[in-house]
């Protein structure tokens, strides 16, 4: 082994050496220290809270969109007051068909009904759809049937599970198919009900609250059936925005008044992204005053670590060690200060976004760079607030403490 060898193999002993002093030392003030750490563990844990739910917040919200697909787009029809001029289903149907790169659509009537069926009496949304709306918009039976086009007028009716629930509270019975359920002197007979369904923010539905009816068959209930809605469904190799914008354009032009406005996922993921990012930052932003806070706290206890121990600083000296030695050693103290109240900081921080996540009722996912950012983050204040005093120290002249400890 060469001499330069020799020479580089010492100095990794002595550092390491230090380094493990240096973790020993920290724990001669632990009043101090405890407090260093719980003040940098509180802005890690704010940090990872916010960063975690974030990120299982727009997973929540990304979820509802997988099952229907990011191709879809929504028309909302609103007709003059009079509904003069508003846009039926064959004219939709057939100016739709007419568009390149339309997979299929469906049509939806709204209204609020009262529900009645034995004991049960309630107040709900009733929607008249087209067959094709549950394919599109990913909805799945617990058991029965959906609706189909060839039901037409028939009246059959498919409910949410939260309906069905309501309804097995009211009678102490399960919801079976083929029960009856009135509205005023309309009744219709129930032929499926649908599992759990996540609501999609673009279509403002809530499958699990709703009654779901043949589009034809809702003219028993209201009289005149007209679209409120249009949900439609694109190829992937379309540009959406501007099919949307050609489709209601010719829609438009079907209606004698009234306006048309539209959404498509992309445009509501696109700025739920942008709101995401903004929000984001700012408590990321709040997260790290904390960690500010508890950097100027480490600073601090560093400080009155090096006021403390300038006799141990001396001797040292006087015994061979070099400043950088000094140096290494209270910055090794600082940053294991930084890094254990980072460490707890995370696991404190995982637990609140995961009690958050629970009672929001949503699906905790681990957002795998919020651990290693933290732990960079707590491993950078300790630096950053830690060099200071180790200047400190490093810059203390033994003999002058010697002689005064003398």
């Amino acid at each position: 082994m060469s001499r330069a060898d020799e020479c580089a193999t010492d100095k990794r002993s002595v550092f390491t050496l230090i380094a493990v002093e240096a973790a020993f030392s920290i724990f001669n003030f632990s009043r101090s220290v405890f407090l260093a750490v719980i003040g940098i563990s509180v802005g890690t844990a704010a940090v990872i809270a916010l960063m975690q739910t974030s990120y299982n917040a727009q997973e929540e919200i990304l979820q509802s969109f997988r099952s229907s697909g990011i191709n879809i787009a929504g028309f909302q029809v609103l007709p003059s007051t009079d509904r003069h001029g508003s846009l039926s289903w064959s004219d939709a149907e057939s100016t739709i068909k007419n568009t390149n790169g339309i997979e299929s659509v469906a049509a939806i009537n709204r209204v609020n009904a009262q529900v009645k069926a034995q004991s049960y009496n309630a107040r709900i949304d009733v929607l008249a759809v087209t067959d094709k709306f549950f394919s599109i918009t990913g909805a799945y039976l617990s058991k029965g049937r959906m609706t189909s086009r060839y039901d037409e007028h028939t009246a059959f009716a498919v409910v949410g599970a939260n309906v069905a629930n309501a309804f097995w509270e009211a009678n102490g019975r399960i919801l079976t198919i083929g029960e009856h359920l009135s509205f005023g002197k309309f009744e219709v007979v129930v032929i499926g009900v649908l599992k759990r369904t996540q609501e999609n923010p673009l279509l403002n539905i809530a499958f699990d609250e709703t009654i779901f009816l043949p589009f034809d068959a809702a003219r028993k209930l209201r009289g005149q059936v007209s679209i409120d809605q249009l949900i439609v469904s694109m190829s992937d190799e379309i540009e959406i925005d501007q099919v949307v914008e050609a489709l209601k354009t010719k829609l438009l032009k079907n209606m004698k008044s009234g306006e048309i406005f539209t959404i498509s996922a992309k445009q509501l993921i696109t700025s739920m992204a942008s709101q995401k990012t903004i929000y984001g930052s700012l408590l990321t932003a709040t997260g790290f005053i904390s960690l500010f806070v508890g950097g100027v706290g480490i600073m601090n206890v560093m400080l009155m670590s090096v006021l403390e121990r300038r006799q141990e600083i001396g001797i040292r000296r006087a015994i061979g060690a070099r400043k950088n030695d000094i140096l290494f050693m209270f910055l090794c103290e600082a940053i294991l200060i930084s890094t254990i109240g980072g460490a707890l900081g995370s696991s404190i921080g995982f637990f609140v976004s995961w009690i958050f996540t629970f009672i929001s009722g949503w699906i905790f996912t681990l957002y795998f760079l919020s651990l290693p950012i933290s732990l960079a983050m707590s491993f950078i204040v300790g630096l950053f607030f830690g060099l200071y005093p180790a200047l400190q120290a490093a810059r203390v002249e033994p003999l002058v403490v010697l002689r005064a400890s003398s």
